[in-house]
C-alpha cells in the first residue's frame, strides 16, 4: 500500500518503481488512470485535511480523559481504533475487503493487523483532489492560461477519514465474523468485548472470566473482584441481558490501555444500559479487560 506520513508515523508504505524500471513485466505497479478507483498499491495517500486537535480530550461514557498516542492530534480524521492500530501495523497482512466509488469519493473496507497481532477492519473514506478551481482561474488569465489549464495535472487520493467498522462482528464477507472463547493476540479490544459478552449470553461464565486481566476486575480500594461476583450486583446483571451491542466513544489513555464505551440495548428501555470497558495489552500480546464501569443515566 502507498504511503502517508503523519507526524513521522507511516500510515501506509510507499511502493515506487525505480527510474527506468519496466512496468510492462509486472515487476512494479503500473501507473493507473486517475479516473479509476484508488488502488492503495499505487496511489500516494495523505490525510485531507490534516485535522489536528491540540487538546484531544474525549468523553468515554461518564469518564473524561485525554487521548494519547502518536496520532492523538489527528482525532478529527482517525478514530481511536485507527489511532491505536495504524502506527507500526503489519503491512503485509493488509487486505482490501471491498471498495465502492461514487464520483470523486471512494469508500473501502480494509483489514489491518496491529503490531501486537490484533486484527481489525476499518472503513477508509477517500476523496480525489479537484483541479477545477485552478483550471478556471487559468482560463481567466487569457489564451496562455487557458492552454496551461488543459495540461494534465497529477491527481491524488486523499484520506478523509479512517474509522473502525463497528458492524464487522455482525456480518463480514457474507458470513458471521469469528468470535473466540479464549484470549488471543488476534482479538482487538472491540473483539474482546464482543467475545466476552457472547460468552455471558451463552451462560459460559468461566470462558467470560478468561478475558479479564488476572481473571479479576479492578474495583476501587478492594483491589479486584471476579466477574462472577460483579454480575450479581446491580446494575451489572444487565450484562447478561444483551440484545444489541453498540460501540460508542473510545480513547487511548496511554500505550496499551484502551477505554471503550458500550451501549447494551435490551428488549426495553429499562433493560438498556451504558458501560465503559477498560482494557490493557498484556505481556502475551492479548488484550484483556481490566475494569467494567456502569455509567449512570443522566438526570
Amino acid at each position: 500500500m502507498l504511503f502517508a506520513k503523519v507526524s513521522g508515523i507511516s500510515l501506509l508504505h510507499t511502493v515506487e518503481a525505480p527510474k527506468g524500471a519496466d512496468n510492462s513485466r509486472g515487476s512494479y505497479p503500473r501507473v493507473p488512470d486517475p479516473a479509476a478507483a484508488p488502488d492503495p498499491n499505487i496511489h500516494h495517500l495523505v490525510l485531507c485535511p490534516p485535522t489536528k486537535i491540540e487538546t484531544p480530550y474525549v468523553q468515554v461514557g461518564h469518564i473524561f480523559t485525554e487521548d494519547n498516542g502518536p496520532l492523538a492530534e489527528y482525532a478529527g480524521s482517525l478514530d481511536a481504533a485507527a489511532r491505536r492500530t495504524l502506527p507500526g501495523h503489519l503491512l503485509r497482512r493488509c487486505r482490501i475487503l471491498s471498495s465502492i466509488r461514487l464520483g470523486n469519493v471512494c469508500q473501502q473496507r480494509v483489514a489491518l493487523t496491529a503490531c501486537s497481532g490484533a486484527e481489525s477492519t476499518f472503513v477508509w473514506r477517500l476523496v480525489q483532489n479537484s483541479e477545477a478551481t485552478e483550471n478556471q482561474q487559468g482560463q481567466h488569465e487569457g489564451w496562455r492560461g487557458a492552454v496551461n489549464a488543459l495540461e494534465p495535472k497529477p491527481s491524488h487520493w486523499l484520506v478523509e477519514s479512517v474509522n473502525y467498522c463497528k458492524d464487522v462482528h455482525e456480518e463480514d464477507d457474507g458470513g458471521k465474523a469469528e468470535l473466540l472463547t479464549v484470549p488471543h493476540p488476534r482479538l482487538a479490544p472491540e473483539a474482546v468485548i464482543q467475545s466476552q459478552l457472547s460468552c455471558l449470553q451463552q451462560g459460559d461464565m468461566q470462558a467470560a472470566e478468561l478475558f479479564c486481566d488476572a481473571h479479576r476486575l479492578a474495583s476501587g480500594e478492594q483491589g479486584g473482584i471476579s466477574l462472577r461476583r460483579l454480575i450479581r450486583q446491580q446494575p451489572y446483571h444487565r450484562l447478561l441481558m444483551v440484545g444489541r451491542v453498540v460501540l460508542g466513544e473510545a480513547a487511548n489513555v496511554k500505550e496499551g490501555v484502551f477505554l471503550q464505551a458500550v451501549h447494551l440495548e435490551g428488549g426495553s428501555k429499562q433493560s438498556s444500559a451504558l458501560f465503559v470497558w477498560e482494557l490493557r495489552l498484556c505481556p502475551d500480546n492479548c488484550w484483556r479487560v481490566r475494569a467494567i464501569t456502569h455509567c449512570p443515566s443522566p438526570v
